[in-house]
């Protein structure tokens, strides 16, 4: 039998409609204990677990709504270990605050997250590939999403998260300079390149306010 990658829950997200309100309900009525992290009330002790109350995210309901958050000793050595066992990574680690946190799908697509203490050497290694981007060699624009397929083909065999390309193009159609990163194109300004390419959804262009527009 495999070793438990998963350790026991850290945290559950509960939604609700108005924050103040929950939190009365939760801390005076039934007289939980407030959690907090880096000194910020982020919830409500329930047992070994967080209860975060989540307002603007789902819509409260008598049907099961939260969103588990799984312990593990150390996220980064999870992924790998869930990848090695043919799990789908949903999120590759990142830094959360003082938490690495990542998620996976399990067989019938529903999204745990799992997350451990940040590692510093990691998150400073994350921060040096982010200072520092990859470039990859100029082809046309069309060849763009078959050369990502081969490149997070030979990262997941390094055991490495899947990655998605920035491009600026010249008049004949050519991406003239590739990079690319491991976060979500949001998260990350974007406004001087031409246009993105990541896996599953083809290729997207960036306006001239550095606005993703599909197609």
């Amino acid at each position: 039998m495999s070793e438990p990658v998963l350790l026991g829950v850290k945290a559950i997200a509960l939604a609700v409609r108005e924050r103040a309100r929950a939190d009365r309900f939760y801390g005076e009525t039934l007289g939980l204990a407030p959690a907090h992290e880096d000194g910020e009330h982020v919830g409500w002790q329930l047992g070994g677990a967080t209860l975060v109350l989540k307002a603007g995210w789902l819509k409260p309901s008598d049907e099961p709504n939260p969103r588990v958050t799984l312990a593990v000793a150390h996220a980064r050595t999870a992924e790998r270990a869930l990848r090695a066992r043919g799990v789908r990574i949903a999120d590759p680690v990142q830094r959360c605050g003082s938490l690495d946190l990542g998620s996976f799908l399990d067989s019938e697509d529903n999204k745990l997250w799992f997350c451990s203490a940040a590692d510093a050497a990691a998150g400073e290694a994350d921060e040096s590939r982010r200072s520092q981007p990859s470039t990859h060699p100029a082809m046309p624009v069309a060849e763009l999403p078959g050369y990502l397929e081969r490149l997070n083909a030979e990262r997941a065999v390094r055991g490495e998260p899947p990655t998605w390309l920035v491009f600026n193009c010249d008049w004949k159609g050519r991406a003239t300079r590739v990079e690319h990163g491991e976060y979500p194109l949001q998260n990350r300004s974007l406004g001087w390149y031409d246009g993105a390419v990541r896996a599953g959804e083809g290729l997207c262009w960036i306006d001239s306010r550095g606005r993703v527009v599909k197609g």
